[in-house]
Order: C-alpha cells, then sequence, then structure tokens
C-alpha cells in the first residue's frame, strides 16, 4: 500500500534527539560567517593596536592560529551549503563544533592575556572591554550548541581573570568582580536560551510526527472503508481530490482539483444546507 514518503535524511518520529541536533547545527552555521567575520575584523584591530608590544613569532603563531580555525569552520560551512547535515554525523558535527568553540576562546583568551602582561598598565581596560565583546559574541554564536557556548565563555573569562589577578591596576579587583558577574549572567541566557529553543524543536517534531500519523490513519481509512473523504479550501473549493472521490463524483480526481464543492450537487435544501456549513 502506497505511503507518505519520508526524508531519508530525517530522524525517524522517535529520535527527537537527533532531530534536535539537527536543528542545532542548521542554526549554528546559518550565523557562522558572521561569526568568523567577526572574528577575522577584530583580530586584525587587536593585531594592528598592539603589533608593537608581541614578538614576530608570537604575533604569527596567533595568527595563524586564528586564521586556522577561521578556514576550519568555513570549511564545514561550505560543505553545510552544498550537502545539508550528512545522516548520523550529527553528534560528530556537535563534538567538533565544541573543540573549535574551545580553541576559540583559548586563542583569544591567550592573546588578550599576553598583551596584558606585556602592556599591563595602557592596555588591561580596553581588552577587558575587548573580552567582554568577545564573551557576548561567542554567547550569541554558540547560543544553540549550550556546551560549545560554555567552553568559549569559561576559557576566555578564565584567561581574563588572570589577567585581572595579576594586575596590581587600582581597577583590578572590580574588573574581576564585574567579569565573574557577567559570566554569570551570561551562562544563565544561554542556558536559558537553550532550553527556550530545544523545547521549541521538540515540539515542531512532535506535531510533525502527529501530522504524518494522521494522514497515514486517513490514508488507511480511505483505502480500506466504504466512505470517501474530501478537503476544502477556505473558499470551498476542492483541493487533493483522491482517487476515491474521483469515483464518486463519476469524474477524473485530477479535473475536480479547484472546483466548488457545491458545484457538484444537485440545487436542493441539502446543498443549501452543506453550503452554509461552508460558509462558516
Amino acid at each position: 500500500r502506497p505511503r507518505l514518503a519520508r526524508d531519508a535524511t530525517a530522524p525517524g518520529p522517535t529520535s527527537h534527539l537527533t532531530w534536535v541536533q539537527r536543528q542545532q547545527i542548521e542554526t549554528y552555521f546559518s550565523l557562522l560567517p558572521a561569526s568568523v567575520a567577526g572574528n577575522l575584523v577584530n583580530a586584525g584591530i587587536i593585531v594592528w593596536l598592539f603589533a608593537a608590544l608581541l614578538d614576530p613569532w608570537i604575533r604569527y603563531s596567533l595568527i595563524g592560529a586564528a586564521l586556522a580555525i577561521a578556514a576550519s569552520r568555513m570549511h564545514d560551512w561550505l560543505l553545510f551549503r552544498r550537502h545539508g547535515v550528512p545522516s548520523r554525523r550529527e553528534q560528530g558535527l556537535l563534538t567538533k563544533i565544541k573543540v573549535l568553540a574551545a580553541l576559540n576562546g583559548a586563542i583569544w583568551g591567550i592573546t588578550l592575556l599576553t598583551i596584558s602582561a606585556f602592556d599591563n598598565q595602557h592596555s588591561l581596560g580596553f581588552i577587558g572591554m575587548v573580552a567582554a565583546g568577545m564573551m557576548c559574541a561567542g554567547a550569541i554564536s554558540f547560543a544553540v550548541i549550550r556546551a560549545a557556548a560554555w567552553l568559549f565563555i569559561l576559557i576566555l573569562a578564565s584567561c581574563m581573570a588572570t589577567a585581572f589577578i595579576a594586575s596590581d591596576e587600582w581597577f583590578s579587583n572590580a574588573a574581576l568582580t564585574m567579569l565573574v558577574i557577567y559570566t554569570v549572567v551570561l551562562l544563565k541566557a544561554v542556558n536559558l536560551n537553550y532550553s527556550n529553543v530545544t523545547t521549541r524543536v521538540v515540539r515542531e517534531r512532535q506535531l510533525h510526527d502527529s501530522a504524518e500519523t494522521v494522514s497515514m490513519l486517513l490514508n488507511e481509512f480511505e483505502e480500506n472503508g466504504s466512505d470517501w473523504l474530501w478537503e476544502v479550501d477556505e473558499l470551498g473549493r476542492i483541493i487533493k481530490p483522491s482517487p476515491r472521490f474521483g469515483q464518486a463524483a463519476v469524474r477524473p480526481a485530477e479535473t475536480l482539483e479547484g472546483l466548488p464543492l457545491i458545484g457538484l450537487f444537485e440545487a436542493d435544501s441539502e446543498a443549501r444546507i452543506l453550503r452554509d456549513h461552508i460558509e462558516h
């Protein structure tokens, strides 16, 4: 018997975890180009402002690592654009995203920590603002992948906390306190966003499964029952006429598409009742 076709790459009705993972990956890749561009712009500004403070090998090593991570992320994005999310590879992709998030946070944290070590007096306040901006950007970029967001934020925050603790600036303790509060707020925001997105995606999947089940039951009913079904739009026109409905109307089903249902009946009192039901 004919059945509704399933997407070969889509999870079954019970694999809500896989469905959530696929939605996480798709949302992440939709934000990725802007995230990579922002990272590269920030890297360029940092290098331009503090190039004189860092030894060339440190500078080029940090730039090379940042470019390598950006290239890896964009490579994954291009594969996603061409092929989508490969079936049964969701967990592997999520693990890679988490690793890249941790590396990205470490590179930024080490870079800002190194700059503060070479020029603590003049740069600490500025790099604190850069770190806060990067933490917020990371919370947005990895918002739907909670572990990745946590790794990026905590690693970057740890490096900045080390810089504040090692500093003898008058505002270091206050800055450290603000950093801790800001980090906690960001992590709570990530948790809330993740919970909301996950709940929405699971509900969408449940509705999809329910609609598919109802369609299959209706097909089964029409194939094996003695009755027949019809469907009309808001104007009372027939849509998706079935072969059994065509047989009942004594005409090919494809010729019924778009016709007013009431036009198939003789003009009598029952037809008027049916018209009233359709109009209301």
